[in-house]
């Protein structure tokens, strides 16, 4: 036999209004929340990519300065 104390529909329809409260108050901030950690991945890939660029430029620079050791004649274009 089903002990009625155990099982109650009113139990029941208490639990899932106390779910759906929860739900509507989560759901929210979830959705207002989405935006931010998608502009954080972002962030770090455009720093990511930036750090590179400067890696790059510093390796170009440098190379530029070990060939002005040279004396051969300077030609501005």
């Amino acid at each position: 036999m089903i002990n009625e104390s155990t099982f109650s529909l009113n139990k029941i329809l208490a639990g899932i209004s106390k779910t759906l409260s929860i739900t509507n108050q989560v759901l929210p901030l979830y959705e207002d929340s989405k935006p931010i950690f998608r502009n954080a991945r972002n962030a770090y890939k455009l720093i990511k990519n930036n750090n590179l660029n400067n890696i790059i430029k510093s390796d170009i620079n440098s190379n530029i300065t070990s060939n002005k050791s040279t004396n051969n004649p300077k030609f501005f274009i």
